[in-house]
């Protein structure tokens, strides 16, 4: 599955910090430092790449992690208080399970 830029992916300014923690799951996130990143998709277009620190969740391929992650994005877009609560329980118990 494709990162989720600001969930399980992150891009940070080189040294500005020391961890960072996944937004799906928690987990401490593994870090390249000072790398050559596109931003956007119009910078990838024009080849322009920006020196950042890129922090990605180790767990990022595993299927409970994807779960998690399409959860979340249920959990945002329903407007059901009652389907809302029964989704975090369902994400409560995958995250809690796989620590």
């Amino acid at each position: 599955m494709a990162y989720k830029s600001g969930r399980d992916r992150k891009l940070r300014e080189p040294g500005t910090s020391a961890s960072e923690k996944c937004g799906i799951c928690g987990t401490e996130m593994d870090i390249e430092r000072d790398r050559d990143v596109y931003t956007s998709y119009a910078c990838a277009m024009a080849k322009k790449s920006v020196r950042m620190d890129a922090f990605y969740c180790p767990h990022n391929e595993e299927e409970w992690h994807n779960i998690a992650s399409d959860l979340i994005d249920e959990l945002n877009n329903t407007v059901s208080p009652t389907l809302r609560e029964i989704m975090k329980k369902d994400l409560d118990k995958i995250i809690t399970e796989r620590r």
